[in-house]
């Protein structure tokens, strides 16, 4: 069978861009810029066997490079200047794609993170964004391997209208990992804990030696099944078993999550139940509901957001947590102007509660090259950190080329 290699110019060909991990990046190679605001579409969980011709096999090589220069503030007053991807984490992935023919589809797909001002490579693995592979037909679709956590590709795809750019540690909405002073929106439960470090799961990639090598927003050893959409309605279904031994003290920390979308012309909507399970090094365990979704207005999109958490066990220091976040964005020629706010609060007598309201544009230079210019602060976590007099803020601006 005869193979051709595809450079693209883009994040993938519509046939393998259902559920992506944390879909940061222009979905076509005619669209504009990844930071752009796509209009409501959802996460199209299940490619169709019209998108490539029969026997045929592709690798596509993309990504997306993001440098710029941001000033932040912490609770306690500390300034800090750093280079490097503020905006959005720069990216280079390999995707695959066969066409098996009867109206079947494989596909892989490996995704690292460099970072723009050392050049060295994510600390959390090769490749720490992605490394899975799918079979895929009008059934629907299965994938296995390191992949977006239940609830990643909604929010970001749809809810969040910008792809979990921008803010607190360049993830928009969600809360952008071990180094975010602000938590909001939660990609996985963090069963009662107010830092990373012990409130996710090992079935996120932590080793319990290591805390710090826990993944905010994806799961490993992920299996995953994606439904065809009928009606408009579409289901995902995913468990991440952490392989620890079974009878581990407390348990195993394993992942569930169920995603249920509904999408039809401009207006989607979506459900998601997900838990998490105790493990050695953290007795407590947590389930997260997440309810969201947008409507597009045409050059103005507008994206809601609420989510439930509860946490129970002897290590939770919450056991009751209520997040929500409203985004809009629109077009003015080659400038898409964009508003983030809401809020984080939890039952805990400490912990780390957040008002955010996150704010900023960019301007397109070209269909992959854009300008931005971002601002947050959250103007609630200083009173939960001690000796915090100022309100934890990061002001933003640089370039990002997608390829």
């Amino acid at each position: 069978m005869k193979k051709k290699i595809f450079v693209g110019l883009a994040l993938l060909t519509s046939s393998i861009a259902f559920a992506d991990d944390i879909h940061s990046a222009s979905p076509d190679p005619s669209s504009a810029p990844s930071s752009s605001p796509s209009h409501v579409h959802g996460p199209g969980h299940s490619p169709t066997h019209t998108d490539s011709v029969s026997g045929s096999s592709s690798l596509t090589i993309s990504g997306q490079v993001d440098a710029g220069v941001s000033r932040s503030q912490s609770a306690t007053g500390q300034t800090l200047t750093e280079q490097g991807s503020q905006f959005g984490a720069s990216r280079f992935r390999f995707v695959g794609i066969e066409d098996m023919g009867g109206g079947n589809i494989a596909s892989f797909r490996l995704e690292m993170q460099p970072n723009m001002d050392t050049g060295s490579v994510n600390r959390f693995a090769l490749f720490n964004r992605a490394a899975w592979v799918s079979l895929a037909g009008n059934w629907g679709s299965i994938r296995l391997g390191k992949q977006g956590s239940a609830n990643v590709a909604f929010i970001c795809d749809v809810i969040d209208l910008i792809d979990c750019h921008s803010g607190f540690s360049g993830a928009g909405v969600l809360f952008g990992g071990n180094g975010s002073s602000t938590r909001w929106i939660s990609a996985n439960p963090v069963r009662g804990q107010t830092t990373n470090a012990r409130g996710l799961a090992p079935s996120t990639g932590a080793v319990l030696a290591d805390p710090a090598s826990r993944d905010t927003v994806r799961v490993v050893n992920g299996m995953s099944y994606f439904s065809p959409r009928i009606g408009g309605v579409e289901a995902m279904i995913q468990y991440a078993p952490s392989e620890l031994p079974k009878g581990s003290l407390n348990g195993q920390g394993d992942s569930f999550g169920l995603n249920v979308n509904y999408l039809s012309g401009p207006l989607a909507a979506g459900v998601m139940y997900q838990t998490a399970g105790a493990d050695p090094g953290t007795n407590a365990s947590g389930k997260l509901i997440t309810l969201g979704g947008a409507y597009n207005f045409g050059p103005t999109q507008i994206g809601a957001v609420y989510q439930s958490e509860s946490a129970s066990g002897p290590a939770a220091v919450f056991t009751r947590a209520r997040s929500w976040a409203i985004t809009a964005a629109t077009h003015f020629g080659a400038a898409t102007p964009y508003l983030k706010f809401g809020q984080h609060r939890t039952n805990a007598a400490t912990g780390i509660d957040s008002a955010v309201i996150n704010i900023g544009t960019t301007y397109n230079l070209s269909k992959r090259t854009l300008l931005y210019a971002d601002y947050a602060v959250d103007r609630k976590a200083k009173v939960l950190v001690t000796g915090g007099n100022t309100n934890p803020s990061i002001m933003s601006i640089g370039i990002q080329n997608n390829f």
